[in-house]
């Protein structure tokens, strides 16, 4: 009798679990017909977009259009008159509002207004033992200081070649970066990001979770990926763009997984966008949600089927830089990309080793419509980062690494402010160590950020035939040899000390144009050498000093 009892009082608990587990619906999308009768015209942006959005499409010739109009007031006006429904969110680019309401009435007027296109269910809440996994694997443990300037972060910048734009000056200036995450908890107190509070390059904050500017009260997440970008912690830990400015703005809620996050991102995104800011760095990555019917197909991930990677393209288009971390599916079932890395105008950006070797955690592509993916890789294993307590870590993820490589493209764009966000795009994707022969682990490679400066500088540079150039200078493990060919030819390589004698030798088949040739100099002394190319048309040299490493 007991054994029955408590076989029923089971099944009652099961029964009562699942009830409580799943709800009905209770935020939707909303997607209008058209936006016609609106009271905003395109003749007139500065009611919609700031000067600095304006000033972006008008410097790239970039035409304001009917997407960029914000939604016609009067059709929200007769969504929320339909009974009880909040508004959440207005998207410009697909023409629609996020709302929550739990008034099945209302719903059932919804779909009947002439304005109304569709109706699509964007949250059920779940309990928490039905959540998905989160997806993105953060392994952390206490770092230490260094003695160098960079600190911590040393290896991670230095792998890239970025200590060269900042050697010369270019640290992110004048360039504003949106960084969507998961919250900042911590970054207005600690003393890495000190200098960016205090010198107002913390443009602001908005939270789109939740509807406030309270993004210092959740998650580290996004503090630990600002840091690879924003930290100025000398001795401990420097950047990769310590001198930009930020917007930080939340998109993700920690405690459930749900299509709403997407409609958060994509207001968030919209907002960078009017705000007039240069680059959207995104760590985050979607491909299962609490509500399984959800759950984003491989199908799906060709760049042009969901909102949340067509409105990355739609940014791209209005002059941002899109950076995004891949995904670090690796070592799941499910192995690929995340969305919105899929999108094709974005830079996404997969993982390596401090070593430089592919690393195992990082998702892979291809997108479905098999384009390469991720589009460059950098540090996503051991990435030095801050973190609330005024602590360094070392933490694990693609977030990490599309943080490290944002941070660069605000350096290069520095320098090249004349560029489009699509030329800084393809000269950092050019820049990779395997840009020749690109695969679905680490795309084009590791970028090389005095390769890609190289690159910008001489796309409108009249050469002749003595161009010879030599970055980063000084150097340390290595040095690449910028040499404008006037015809095929093989070329020899000398590295002279300051007694003449030669200490290095090597000979490449050079091109008609320009040529990059990666001079390993492992073993030599620091000091002043002199880089000599001998050519069918003369001698050619450039002094370069090696320091120690």
């Amino acid at each position: 009798m007991i054994k029955i009892l408590l076989m029923v009082m089971g099944l009652l608990g099961a029964l009562l679990s699942a009830t409580c587990q799943i709800t009905a619906p209770s935020k939707y999308w909303i997607q209008f017909t058209d936006k016609n009768g609106s009271p905003y015209s395109i003749g007139q942006p500065s009611e919609f977009l700031s000067q600095r959005a304006i000033d972006r499409r008008q410097r790239f010739g970039i035409p304001i259009q009917t997407a960029d109009l914000p939604v016609n007031p009067h059709y929200i006006d007769q969504v929320l008159s339909t009974g009880t429904v909040v508004l959440i969110h207005r998207s410009r680019w697909f023409n629609g509002i996020t709302i929550h309401t739990e008034d099945s009435l209302a719903l059932d007027s919804l779909n009947h207004l002439p304005c109304v296109k569709t109706v699509e269910p964007v949250k059920r809440l779940y309990a928490a033992a039905e959540r998905s996994e989160r997806k993105e694997r953060i392994q952390t443990q206490q770092g230490t200081a260094t003695g160098d300037a960079y600190g911590q972060a040393k290896g991670q910048v230095l792998q890239m070649q970025l200590d060269f734009l900042h050697n010369a000056g270019f640290k992110g200036s004048g360039l504003h970066i949106a960084v969507i995450d998961a919250g900042f908890r911590g970054v207005d107190t600690l003393e890495a990001f000190q200098s960016l509070m205090t010198s107002g390059r913390m443009l602001g904050t908005h939270d789109f979770v939740d509807g406030d500017q309270a993004v210092f009260a959740h998650s580290t997440h996004g503090t630990m990926v600002l840091s690879t970008m924003a930290a100025n912690w000398p001795d401990k830990m420097i950047g990769t763009a310590p001198e930009a400015s930020y917007w930080l703005l939340r998109s993700e809620e920690d405690r459930f997984e749900t299509l709403l996050e997407e409609d958060n991102w994509i207001a968030a995104a919209e907002f960078a966008d009017s705000a007039g800011v240069d680059i959207i760095n995104t760590s985050l990555g979607y491909n299962t949600f609490d509500d399984p019917s959800q759950d984003h197909s491989y199908e799906q991930l060709d760049g042009k089927t969901l909102r949340m990677s067509i409105a990355q393209n739609l940014a791209a288009f209005r002059g941002i830089l899109m950076v995004t971390s891949l995904g670090n599916e690796g070592t799941s079932r499910w192995k690929k990309l995340t969305v919105p890395a899929d999108a094709d105008s974005v830079l996404a950006v997969g993982g390596v080793t401090p070593n430089g070797s592919f690393s195992r955690l990082a998702s892979i592509g291809p997108t479905y419509d098999e384009r390469i993916k991720p589009n460059v890789a950098a540090q996503s294993e051991l990435v030095a980062v801050a973190s609330t307590g005024n602590v360094l870590l070392t933490a694990a993820g693609t977030s990490f690494a599309s943080g490290l490589v944002a941070g660069g493209a605000a350096c290069l764009w520095q320098a090249f402010p004349q560029y489009r966000n699509m030329d800084v795009f393809d000269a950092i994707e050019q820049s990779g160590h395997r840009a020749s022969r690109p695969d679905n682990e680490v795309g084009h490679g590791i970028p090389n950020f005095f390769r890609a400066y190289d690159d910008l500088s001489n796309r409108n540079l009249v050469v002749v035939e003595d161009f010879i150039r030599v970055y980063p200078n000084p150097a340390t493990e290595q040095v690449t040899i910028a040499f404008f060919s006037v015809s095929e030819q093989r070329v020899e390589v000398q590295v002279n000390d300051l007694t003449g004698r030669t200490v290095y030798f090597d000979q490449f088949a050079a091109l008609e144009g320009r040529n990059l040739f990666d001079l390993e100099w492992e073993g030599l002394a620091p000091g002043i050498y002199t880089v000599v190319l001998i050519t069918n048309d003369g001698i050619l040299e450039e002094t370069v000093i090696r320091q120690t490493p």
